[in-house]
Parts: structure tokens; sequence; C-alpha cells
């Protein structure tokens, strides 16, 4: 808007001067390009205040029935400048570009056409059928009714008449097309006489030299010039009328023709010519899909010479000219797809253009196929190296001049062919190994170029390997022995492993780059188990048993340490698995591994490797630094490791220990967490000497007191190891007396059993207790068992004052309540007189001793209870 700068009234962009002030409201300062725009916007409005009187103007003139308005602009009566000036006053849109458009839209709605009635489903059939459909049908019928005519043998035409006769119909049928083609609504009809036309005259002329009865030319050079001169003939005048059905359709007819005539070499090199002329159209006049229609019927034509040479022989001559025919087909329709120009190809990836040429990949290749298969097979093999490096260099072509869906297809059939060529070469081993190698290729490719395409096909393709090998190549293939004892297997799961290992670090520096797309952001970590798992199966099916655990856990151990100084989840995760995986190998398969190199048994050479890379494991894992990007999940794993050391580690002596000194050695286990326990403040190893205690307990019972059958007959086994087993549970026992304080928030924390296998004070002189009380029950009889019993109760009763631990005065109320009943319910039935009386003052004694005890010092007692 602009105001006067006198009275401040405001007018639009088209006023010069204030109507009220008579002042000039342009100012000299404005731009030219502001001063312009102002000028065009005065334009379009002088513009569409005329588009309106010419409307209203027009809108009395129909109302009145006169004469239809004229097409000029009327003459500009005072009426018409008064409506001029009231249309300035109103306020207008300052914008040019929304004055123009207001005048287009109202252009838009003047020039509308009438909406027609939509006709209904029964005339438009009627019309197509009958005014489109059935000339084209017609025309076809004649083509080939004159054809056949052409070739069949009457008694009285020679081959003279045949070819008039086809002559006469032709060029009749073309002249008449061409004449009424002119007039109006016959166009399409007269179009496609006109194809119809030239199909007859190019098969009447084809037939004078390749249908034996009717040849008049000899020469077959003469031949193929005449057939090439109605080609062209026929190529300009169509090119007249510029219509592409009709066009199509006449082509049509010409392959027709070509396909119910006797197929022979010249038909081929026809079809050849005639797809040549096609394929001109579809480049000069943009008829895209001309590609079709031609890649359609070309090798349809090729398919019935095919079959009809078929079981025919078979030599180095017959393949070259059934597979060059094929290749020059191949060829045109290549050449029409680089034609194809952007604009004219549809779709920006997959249009027109992408599409002849798979569909020409794919009927060339089946057509090849029939080929090979009709007694040509022995040369598949340079066939198909043939076939991958036509299409690398179609690949190589499409990228330099940045095609990328035509090189994606390319390379993907070069690939394919790569791969067919390769299965029918090799098996077993050395096609898995080839196949690995032909992934690198594609890969490093995808990384030179930096084409996400083929680094995707070449991971997919790696996965698709790792089937093969596993499902396919240890059940088929032999593993046959090489030098040195190094088998065939051995060697491929080796390189195996480390082209997946390559693959992995390269990806992973791709992705450190960001030059990886969203698509690949998972490659790196899936590459990673890949090679983890080959590892896994090969060290456990090649590797000597006592080897295999000691490999899983060494490569879990590198691989957590990776995970944590990287802070790479898939990798520590990994770590875990061939941690776990070598702790059960170790309890399924190690342990009962016999021999041994020279006194060390296989046993102690694989467990005790193990062992020390568990512990190492440990050390990573509770450092705090790792503590800090650890997962809740992986916290646990800290717990986990002392539990498989702690269960491996009683296995090993289980195997490795006589069988009389089992239960000492883990008594000593247990001895040996209950120190670790207290040190390391941590549950987990308390509840770890609780298991190794009850452990103890039960095999010093079980097997070093009773035999071999439970509770039947005494064993002859030597009282020593049970005695130094109960020696060191009750020592385990003081430890935590000791170290309690230090245990306090962490002992008998839980529910359940994870309580009280959190009370090792309680279950270390629980199990002693019951192990020396079976002792006794085992080794003493009669009143010296009686006595035996009260001395050990009165022993643990006393000791409890010591330690200042209720836990063993409880024990030994218990041993003694125990020994009274022996006596009142054993002793009086088995015992004679004398040595039941003996039991009987013994244990009231002892009894008696526990009375004044808690008499005298029952101020104390209660401060200890």
């Amino acid at each position: 808007m602009i105001t006067c700068p006198k009275c401040k009234k405001e007018y639009d962009a088209s006023w010069k001067v204030c109507i009220k002030c008579n002042v000039s409201l342009i100012d000299d300062n404005m731009t030219p390009e502001a001063k312009n725009e102002i000028i065009s916007i005065k334009t379009a409005l002088t513009k569409l205040s005329e588009r309106i009187n010419l409307l209203e103007y027009s809108l009395k003139a129909r109302k009145a029935e006169s004469v239809p308005a004229p097409k000029a602009v009327p003459e500009v009566t005072p009426e018409i400048e008064a409506a001029r000036r009231e249309l300035r006053i109103k306020e207008k849109p300052t914008f040019k570009e929304e004055i123009v458009e207001e005048v287009i839209e109202e252009a838009k709605e003047v020039k509308r056409e009438p909406v027609i009635p939509k006709k209904k489903w029964s005339e438009s059939f009627e019309q197509m059928l009958g005014g489109k459909l059935f000339n084209k049908l017609g025309i076809l019928a004649v083509v080939i009714g004159v054809a056949l005519l052409i070739g069949y043998s009457f008694k009285y035409l020679g081959p003279i008449g045949k070819i008039a006769i086809g002559y006469a119909f032709g060029l009749g049928i073309l002249i008449f097309g061409n004449h009424i083609e002119k007039r109006e609504n016959f166009s399409i009809y007269g179009k496609t006489l006109i194809g119809g036309g030239w199909a007859i005259t190019y098969f009447t002329t084809y037939a004078m030299h390749h249908i034996p009865v009717v040849q008049l030319i000899q020469s077959p050079i003469l031949g193929i010039l005449l057939l090439m001169g109605v080609s062209i003939a026929t190529v300009l005048h169509i090119y007249r009328y510029k219509s592409e059905l009709a066009t199509a359709f006449s082509y049509l007819l010409i392959f027709i023709t070509l396909m119910i005539s006797p197929v022979t070499l010249y038909t081929m090199l026809t079809a050849a010519l005639v797809a040549i002329s096609l394929i001109f159209f579809m480049y000069k006049e943009r008829w895209a899909k001309f590609g079709f229609y031609g890649m359609a019927m070309t090798y349809i034509t090729y398919a019935g010479w095919l079959f009809s040479v078929q079981n025919t022989t078979t030599g180095m001559r017959e393949f070259l000219v059934a597979s060059g025919f094929l290749g020059l087909y191949w060829t045109i329709f290549i050449i029409a797809t680089f034609l194809i120009r952007d604009e004219d190809n549809g779709d920006e990836f997959f249009g027109i253009r992408e599409k002849i040429h798979l569909l020409n990949t794919l009927a060339a290749s089946f057509l090849m196929f029939l080929v090979l298969e009709n007694g040509f097979m022995r040369y598949a093999q340079p066939s198909l190296l043939i076939l991958a490096g036509l299409y690398l260099g179609l690949t190589a072509i499409s990228y330099l001049i940045k095609r990328r869906s035509l090189y994606i297809i390319s390379s993907t059939f070069s690939i394919l062919f790569t791969l067919i060529f390769l299965s029918m070469k090799y098996t077993g081993y050395p096609l898995t190994a080839s196949y690995i190698i032909l992934a690198q290729v594609i890969l490093l490719a995808g990384i030179m170029f930096k084409e996400s395409y083929w680094r995707i096909f070449s991971f997919g393709f790696l996965l698709l390997i790792i089937g093969k090998i596993f499902f396919i190549d240890f059940y088929v293939a032999k593993n046959a022995i090489l030098l040195n004892n190094i088998s065939k297997r051995t060697l491929l799961l080796t390189f195996a492993f480390a082209v997946y290992l390559i693959d992995h670090i390269v990806y992973t520096i791709l992705q450190k780059k960001n030059l990886l797309t969203t698509t690949e952001k998972d490659h790196p970590a899936i590459l990673s188990y890949a090679y983890v798992l080959i590892y896994m199966v090969g060290t456990w099916l090649d590797l000597p048993k006592v080897l295999t655990a000691p490999a899983w856990a060494g490569l879990g151990v590198v691989l957590l340490q990776i995970g944590i100084s990287t802070n790479n989840n898939h990798q520590r995760l990994q770590g875990y698995i061939l941690g776990i995986g070598s702790f059960v190998r170790l309890l399924m398969s190690n342990m009962t591994i016999e021999g041994g190199m020279g006194s060390i048994s296989y046993r102690l050479l694989s467990t005790i490797p193990v062992l020390m890379l568990f512990y190492y494991c440990l050390m990573i894992l509770n450092d705090e630094k790792t503590k800090a990007i650890l997962k809740d999940a992986e916290r646990k794993m800290g717990v986990l490791y002392p539990y498989m050391v702690f269960v491996a580690l009683m296995f090993l002596t289980r195997y490795e220990a006589p069988e009389g000194m089992v239960a000492p050695t883990w008594g000593i286990i247990a001895l040996i967490y209950s120190f670790v326990g207290v040190k390391s403040k941590q549950a987990h190893y308390l509840s770890i000497s609780s298991l190794a205690a009850i452990s103890a307990a039960v095999r010093a019972i079980f097997i070093n007191l009773f035999a071999g059958r439970y509770l039947v007959g005494v064993s002859t086994v030597n009282i020593m190891y049970p005695i130094f087993t109960i020696g060191a549970l009750y020592i385990g026992n003081i430890i935590y007396l000791t170290g309690k304080e230090k245990l306090i928030g962490i002992e008998a924390v839980g529910e359940g059993p994870k309580k009280h296998l959190r009370s090792p004070r309680l279950i270390f002189g629980l199990a002693a207790t019951i192990l020396l009380t079976t002792l006794l029950a085992v080794k003493l009889k009669d009143v010296s068992l009686t006595i035996g019993l009260g001395l050990e109760g009165l022993m643990l009763f006393l000791a409890g004052f010591g330690l200042k631990d209720k836990n063993w005065r409880i024990y030994g109320l218990i041993v003694l309540l125990l020994t009274l009943l022996k006596a009142f319910l054993v002793d009086l039935r088995q015992l004679s007189t004398l040595y039941y009386i003996l039991s009987l003052i013994a244990l009231g004694l002892a009894l008696l001793f526990v009375s004044f005890i808690y008499t005298k010092y029952k101020d104390k007692i209660k401060k200890l209870i």
C-alpha cells in the first residue's frame, strides 16, 4: 500500500496521484524493478476488467437472444470507464502473481468445454468392438490368409501366379488404406489397412526367395536386398503418419507373416532387420514401449526356429549359428535399452528402460538354456563365462554413463552367471571357497565404487554360504586328509573364519567413517556372529577334544576385552557365549578324556587354562571403569564366572583325585572360598562356599563312611579322610565367625534357598556336625557311641561359648538331646545293665554340667544370646 504524504490516505500500487490532494504518490527514488512490477500489475488489472466487461456484455446479449457476443473487445463507453474507476477504488491484491492467477483461472472458466454425458457400457463396448477391434482382426485374418495362400500348392497356379496374388492383395489394400485414411473418422481404420498391406507386400517379397513353392529369385543377396527395400519403404511410409498404434500393428503383421512361413536362417536374419527398423522408430519417435513389442516378436520368432531344428546335428557350426543369432537379437535390444531417453522412461529407477533390459536378459537366458539343452550342453561353461563377461562390460558402461538401475541389473546377472559357472565347475569344499572369493570381489567393488547394492548383495551371499557350510558341506563332502594331517574341512573353515573376520573389520571401519547406509548398519554385528560361529564349529569338529574348550575360552576372552575397550555390546555378548560354551564343553567332554602327557592328564591340560581365563574375565568385569559401561544383565556375568570356575574345580577333583580324597579336597575348596568370601565381601562367594561345604559333607558321608550301597555295611576307607574334611569345614566356620563384622549386610540376604546359602556360618557348622555325628555312629558301638556322642555335644556346647556363636551351642544341645534319646530308646533294649548304667551316668553328668553352666552364667548367657 502507498500512503499519501499529505492527507495520509492509503492507496494500492496502481495509483499515481491522490484524488483528494492531487499529490503524486510515486516515489522518485523507487527502483526500476518496483516500477516495472507496478506497470505489470496495472496491465493485469486492465485485462481483468476488460474480461469482466466482455463477460457481462455476452451475458446481456444471450438474455436478449440477440446476435452472439463479438470476438473483439467492446468499445469503451462512459459506463465502462466508471466501472473501471470504481474497480480501482476497491481494495485489490498487491502482488502481481495473485492477479495473474485470477486472470488465468477466469480464462479457464470461459474456455471450459461442456460436460459430455457418459455413454452406457453397451454403447462403449459396441464402438470398441465394431470400430476398433474388428478392423484389426479383419486385416490380421486377411494377412494370414494371403500368406497361407502363397505357400499353399495350388494345382493350377504356379509361383508367378501366387506371387502376383500376394502383390495384388498387398498393394491393393495398401492403396485403399492410404486413400481412406484421409477421410474424417477413418484415420485409424485406414492406418490399419496400410499396416496390413505392407505386411502382405513384405511377406510376398520374402516368399520370392525363401519359400520353395514360390521361389522366383535364386540369389540370396538379391532376396535380402529386395526385403531391405520393402522394409525401408514400409518405414518411410508409416513414418509419415507418426502413429504408434498403426506402426506397432504393422510390425505385428510382419512378424506374423514370418512365423507362419517355414522358418529358416534367412527368416532369422530378416527378423533381425525388422527389429532394427523397429528400434529406429522407438528412438526417432520416442516410443519407448516399442522395445517390448520388438523383443516379444523377435524372440518368439527365434523360439519357433529353435524348435524347428530340434534334434538335428549338434556340432560346433550349429551351436555358433544358434547362439550367434540369439546374441544378435540380444545386442539389438541392449542398444535399444541405452537409446531410451530419461524423459520417456517413466519411473526414475525402474521404468521402461529397466524393464526392457530385465526382460531381454531373462528371455535371452531362457532361450540360451534351450539351445544348450538341445545337444550343446558341452558348451555350457564357456557360454556362461561369456555371458558373465558381457554383463560385466554392460555394468561398466552403465556405471560410466551414470545409469544406476542398469548397472545394478547387469551386475546382478553377471554375478548369477558366474555362480552357475562355478557350480558346474566345482563341487564340495572348492565350490564353497570359490563362492567366498566371489563374495569378496563383490564387496570390494561395492567399497571401491561406493555402491551399497553390491555390498548388500555380498553380505546376503555370505550368509547363504554359511548355510551351505553347515547344512551341506559337513554332511555331503568327504573330509579328505591333506598334508600333515590337515583336512580339507579344516582348511575351508580356517579360510572362511579369516574372511568373515576381515569383512567384519572392514564393515566396522566403514561404519566409523559413516559410509554405510541405514540398511547396512547391522551388517558388522551379524558378520561378527558369523565368524564366531564358524570358529566354534570348526574347533569342535577338527581340534583334539582336549583343546576345544581352551580354544573357545581363549577367543571368548579376546572378544570380551575388545568389547569392553570399544564398548561393543555384540562382541561382549560373543565373549560371554564362548565362555559359557567352553564351560559346557569341559563338563560334557573334557572331564571324561583318558590319557595325558607324561604324568599330567588331559583333564588338567584342558581345565586349568580355561579356569585361568575365567579368572582373568573376572578381573576385567570387576574393574570399576568396566562396570560403568556394562548393562544390568552383563553385570550378572561377573557372578556366573565364579560359579563356572567352582563347578569346573569340583568336577576336576572328582575325576583327578583318588576316590577317598575327593571329600577332603572339596573341604579344602570350601575352606579356600571361605577366605575369598570374607576378603572380597561378595555375596556369591558365600553361596559358593556353602555349596562346597554341603558337597564335601555329602560326599564324605555316602562315599567315605558308607559302602557303595547307602546305609548298608561299613566302609573300609581310611577314617582320616572324613576327619580331615570335618576339620576343614569347622575351620571354614571359624573363618566366617572371625570375619562376621565384615559381612554385615551381605550374609543371609534374600529369600528361600538363596538366603540359606548366604549363611555360610550356619551351613559350615551344620555340615561338619552332621558329618562328625555320622562318623561316630559308623565307627563306635554300644556304650562307646553314647559316650562319644555325649562328648561331641559337650565339646560343641563349650566351643559355642568360646567362639561366642549360638549355632555351635545349639549344635551341642541337639547332639546331647539325641544322645539322651538313644540312651532311653536304644541302649535300654540292647545294652547289658552295666553298660547301660555307665552310659546313662555319663550322659547325666554331661547334662548336669550343661545345666550348671547355664545356671551360673545365666546373665552372661543372656547377653550372648
